[in-house]
């Protein structure tokens, strides 16, 4: 069944954007020309070049209407893929697909792809730090650059309005970002972005509309259909915080501000005072809040009572604290393997040594496979149980800067990406 259809402005940028839904799962196949016969095609994304960069705007926006309307009826998603240096008929052809869309169509231009070093701040695009109209690309023979302001190089083509959302409201988060959005009228409205998870913040904040048009060099369009669709990556990330230092608080919040996740905290005492109730409760709110793709992860509250109390049940159960110690992180780590061992985490992060040893014991394993260095005093290895292969980075509590937890959690994305 017919998912997505892509209007690229040439063969090699249908085959970009194509490939990162393919990387979805999706079935792509890019077609030289619109099809007639397109309900025929035996795919679930049809990426369709109409070679239309270097050419007249108005034959540009005829190419692009007409292969807009062959599929906007066959499929619930269209997305106008652009160059990612900003040639072309920009303007043209997205008035061409909003008007085969149909009313109601707006546009969400982020035209950015991080990874190639194209970012947008200011409204301005930067290519590996340089404004684009001071790059190579500006001379281009065919379709010369003389502008990095991107509503400026649009804007000189379009008959429409057209909006800026600023960085500092994209930082903001999704719903900084879905607000904004909804106060503005204009049909095409241009994003600052600098990073993945800017991209990730921005589909997600526009995932309720039913009436978007994607326009990017391919990565945004990846992660709107990936929301719209809910074929979210099924490997997810397990966070286990055994630490509850100060630092490890301070990294856990910058990450919270950069990425969707979700933390179940639980009470020392609720642990100390009947464990098999406090895993059970711990349970229930974790598969709760789960969903496919999401990081979600356990720790103590940690808080000055929780460590007041770890020191007067010690002395009332006539033990030493590393005993009690070592029974919240069992119970920690009880928790976690319980969860995980049947749903698709395949990334799990430890803090704190003592709790890294009570998680293999669950596990019953002897071994771990060390395999990187993430960071200094951060390791990366495999643990495997039964014929499940775990990916796991342990550090210590104390260990690394307040970016420390949001870079291991990007390093382990990546490797469930094939990165």
């Amino acid at each position: 069944m017919l998912e997505v259809a892509i209007i690229a402005d040439d063969f090699t940028g249908a085959n970009a954007t194509g490939i990162l839904l393919k990387k979805k799962g999706l079935k792509v196949t890019t077609l030289l020309k619109p099809n007639s016969n397109i309900d025929q095609v035996n795919a679930e994304v049809i990426s369709i070049s109409t070679n239309s960069r270097s050419i007249d705007p108005k034959e540009a926006y005829k190419r692009v209407y007409e292969a807009t309307k062959t599929v906007i009826k066959s499929t619930p998603y269209v997305a106008k893929r652009i160059d990612s240096t900003l040639r072309g008929n920009l303007g043209a052809e997205i008035d061409a697909v909003l008007d085969a869309a149909g009313e109601g169509y707006r546009a969400a231009v982020v035209p950015v792809y991080p990874k190639s070093g194209r970012v947008c701040v200011g409204g301005y695009l930067l290519v590996n730090g340089t404004p684009l109209q001071l790059t190579e690309v500006a001379k281009d023979p065919k379709c010369p650059i003389r502008s990095s302001n991107v509503k400026e190089l649009i804007s000189s083509q379009t008959k429409r309005s057209i909006a800026n959302i600023t960085l500092d409201i994209v930082a903001g988060g999704r719903k900084a970002i879905s607000d904004a959005f909804f106060q503005v009228k204009e049909d095409i409205v241009v994003f600052d972005a600098v990073t993945d998870d800017d991209i990730e913040n921005i589909a997600s904040a526009l995932s309720s509309q039913e009436k978007i048009i994607c326009v990017d060099p391919g990565p945004f369009t990846a992660a709107f259909i990936e929301q719209k669709m809910g074929f979210q990556k099924q490997d997810g990330i397990f966070l286990i915080l055994g630490s509850v230092s100060e630092l490890t608080t301070a990294q856990l919040n910058y990450l919270l501000k950069r990425k969707e996740a979700y933390i179940c905290k639980i009470s020392v005492p609720e642990i100390l005072t009947n464990e098999e109730a406090a895993i059970k409760k711990a349970l229930e709110v974790l598969i709760q809040h789960y969903k496919p793709g999401l990081i979600m992860g356990i720790s103590t509250k940690g808080d000055a009572s929780d460590v007041l109390d770890l020191q007067s049940y010690s002395i009332k159960a006539q033990c030493d604290p590393e005993e009690i110690s070592n029974r919240i992180n069992e119970t920690l780590s009880r928790i976690a393997y319980t969860f995980v061992k049947d749903k698709p985490f395949s990334g799990i992060y430890i803090t704190g040594g003592d709790t890294a040893l009570a998680f293999f014991d669950v596990l019953g394993i002897n071994e771990f496979t060390v395999e990187s260095e993430v960071l200094p005093l951060a390791v990366h290895g495999t643990a495997k149980v039964n014929d499940r292969l775990y990916n796991v980075v342990t550090k210590g509590g104390l260990v690394g800067n307040v970016e420390a937890l949001y870079d291991i959690v990007n390093y382990l994305e990546s490797l469930m990406k094939g990165e």
